[in-house]
């Protein structure tokens, strides 16, 4: 015999669907002699009239009550149907409490939905003196919360007006909407501490680096010693500067003291607080050749300084100056320049020459005199 899989899919199906059905119709009727009863018990798996949020309701938990009978009835976490007697007591020690048809009763014991059953009795009563009685009930048997289900104020920020928030802190039985304290990436500062906005409402971060005036947590969060503001040339070759030392983190502060120092000696020039190189290689170097002007070395021959360079030693180019012949004169050389003299000229300097060289015989030979009479 092969296995019907229609006829299981069927089934299943027909299963899934009566599983789904939150809505459940329970009769029964009794007769004696002229007396008929009929009790009737309708009633729906618990319902929320907010936002349900699996077992979360944000709102509350009811059940619609329907029947027909003398008495209907509501039990609370009750572990057994009701006894005849107990359907027409109705007391909170039995848990059993009257209500009526077409009424919503709500379902929370301390936020949480209890087991209940529903149940009707009727009794009739005959004008020959018969009497007749049925009861009948539905729901769920047994004690403490059904399916774990709860009833909240709220589950998500959407069961809250706009200007509130869902406040989820503590136990479900605490969550509340309350007003929204921030936005989402706000942050502010008390003092030294920092608060972040997380869902709503202001969380205290602590004292966080670089935030609320925050400089340090500890003395290496100061950064290393250094020069501070910009430097300055000391000399033509030394760059100084401001100088700090951190001693220690205070307070979230970092505490320094500071003193000029020499921070860089310059192989050539300091300018504007910087080292000038004059050269990398000798091809950064001025051209060698003459510099200054001209003068008379002795009478009749102009002479200059000459500077060659040799080398980049040190970023700084090498040189050595010497003084060179540029030019001989044929007559005589004036303030670095070559003169001409006139005939007259040259007349008079003969006049001027012969008359000192004849001084000067004229001297030698009254010394040689007065030398002679003295032997």
């Amino acid at each position: 015999m092969k296995f019907n899989y229609k006829i299981l899919a069927c089934f299943l199906m027909c299963f899934m669907l009566i599983g789904m059905v939150s809505a459940w119709s329970y009769d029964n009727s009794r007769t004696f002699g002229d007396a008929s009863a009929y009790a009737k018990i309708t009633g729906t798996a618990p319902i929320c009239d907010g936002e349900r949020h699996g077992i979360y309701c944000a709102g509350e938990w009811y059940t619609n009550i329907g029947g027909e009978g003398t008495f209907l009835f509501i039990g609370i976490n009750r572990d057994t149907w009701p006894t005849g007697h107990e359907s027409t007591v109705f007391t909170e020690y039995n848990n059993l409490f009257e209500v009526e048809s077409g009424q919503r009763y709500p379902l929370n014991v301390n936020g949480e939905v209890p087991y209940f059953i529903l149940c009707a009795w009727d009794r009739t009563d005959a004008s020959n003196g018969d009497w007749a009685w049925a009861s009948k009930c539905g729901g769920y048997l047994g004690s403490g919360n059904l399916n774990g289900w709860k009833n909240v104020e709220c589950s998500e920020d959407s069961d809250c007006n706009s200007n509130s928030f869902c406040d989820k802190v503590g136990g479900w039985d605490d969550w509340s909407c309350e007003p929204k304290e921030c936005s989402s990436s706000e942050e502010k500062c008390i003092g030294a501490d920092l608060y972040l906005c997380s869902n709503s409402k202001w969380s205290k971060d602590g004292t966080t680096l670089g935030k609320c005036g925050v400089e340090c947590l500890q003395t290496a969060d100061c950064g290393e010693n250094r020069f501070v503001e910009d430097k300055f040339c000391s000399s033509n070759t030394i760059v100084s500067g401001l100088f700090r030392t951190y001693d220690n983190c205070i307070n979230s502060k970092c505490t320094y003291t500071e003193e000029v120092k020499d921070s860089e000696t310059c192989g050539y020039l300091c300018e504007n607080g910087n080292c000038i190189n004059q050269c990398s290689t000798l091809s950064d170097c001025e051209s060698s050749g003459y510099i200054e002007e001209s003068f008379c070395s002795n009478e009749n021959t102009i002479s200059r300084a000459y500077r060659e360079y040799t080398s980049c030693s040190d970023s700084e180019c090498v040189f050595s100056d010497e003084d060179k012949v540029i030019q001989e004169c044929d007559d005589l050389c004036f303030n670095g320049e070559c003169l001409e003299r006139t005939s007259l000229e040259k007349n008079i300097y003969a006049i001027v020459i012969a008359g000192v060289i004849g001084i000067i015989i004229a001297f030698f030979t009254i010394l040689k005199l007065i030398f002679r009479k003295r032997e």
